[in-house]
C-alpha cells in the first residue's frame, strides 16, 4: 500500500492497496508493481518462501507483509480495484500457504535421557498437578527434584527408570505445549 497523505495508515484511511495506483479518482493497476505482484504470486507456487518471492519479484516486503499480499482477496477485484490475480492463481496459493503452515507446525522432539552423576534426581510419581504458564511449568519441574540419598547416585543404568522419566518430561512438555501462557 502507498501512503496518500501524512501521517494516514491502513486501507481504510487512503491506504492504495500494493500493485495498484489511482489515477483520476479510479483504481488502475500500476504497470510495474501489478507485474512484480503477479510474479510473486508465481515464484511463491514454484517453491520459494514467501519473503523469497517476494524479494526475487523486487516486491520490497518483510516475510509477513508479503504474505499479506498473497492473501489480500482485493487483488480478484472489487467494485473499486480492478482483478489484478486470477482466482484458480489465488486458491492454488491459499492451499499451498495452509500446505506449508501444516506441515511447519509438524515439529518432532526426539530426546534420550542421559544417566548423569548428580547430587540431585527425579521424584518417582504417578500423578502431576500442571496448571498455569511457564512459570508453574516450572515449578512443576522443580518441585520433582529431590536430594539422591548418600550424594552418590547409582552407576547402575535402569532402562525401566528411564523410561518413566523420559514419559514423565515428555508428558510435561505436551501439557505445557496445549497449554501456552
Amino acid at each position: 500500500m502507498k501512503r496518500t497523505a501524512k501521517g494516514k495508515t491502513g486501507r481504510e484511511k487512503g491506504m492504495v492497496p500494493y500493485g495498484y495506483q489511482i489515477v483520476e479518482g479510479r483504481a488502475v493497476p500500476d504497470p510495474v508493481d501489478a507485474g512484480k505482484l503477479r510474479t510473486m504470486y508465481a515464484l511463491y507456487l514454484e517453491g520459494s518462501a514467501i519473503n523469497e518471492a517476494a524479494s526475487s519479484a523486487g516486491v520490497p516486503r518483510t516475510n509477513s507483509s508479503a504474505g499479506a499480499l498473497l492473501s489480500d482477496r482485493v487483488y480478484l477485484g472489487t467494485d473499486f480495484y480492478p482483478r489484478l490475480i486470477q482466482d484458480e492463481v489465488f486458491e492454488k496459493v491459499q492451499e499451498e500457504r495452509k500446505r506449508r503452515a501444516g506441515a511447519a507446525r509438524k515439529v518432532t522432539v526426539q530426546y534420550r535421557a542421559v544417566p548423569v552423576r548428580t547430587a540431585f534426581r527425579l521424584k518417582e510419581t504417578d500423578k502431576m498437578e500442571l496448571r498455569g504458564g511457564a512459570a508453574d511449568f516450572t515449578a512443576s519441574i522443580y518441585n520433582l527434584i529431590e536430594p539422591d540419598e548418600g550424594n552418590a547416585p547409582s552407576d547402575a543404568y535402569s532402562p525401566k527408570a528411564d523410561a518413566k522419566t523420559e514419559r514423565q518430561i515428555q508428558a510435561l512438555y505436551d501439557w505445557h505445549r496445549q497449554h501456552p501462557e
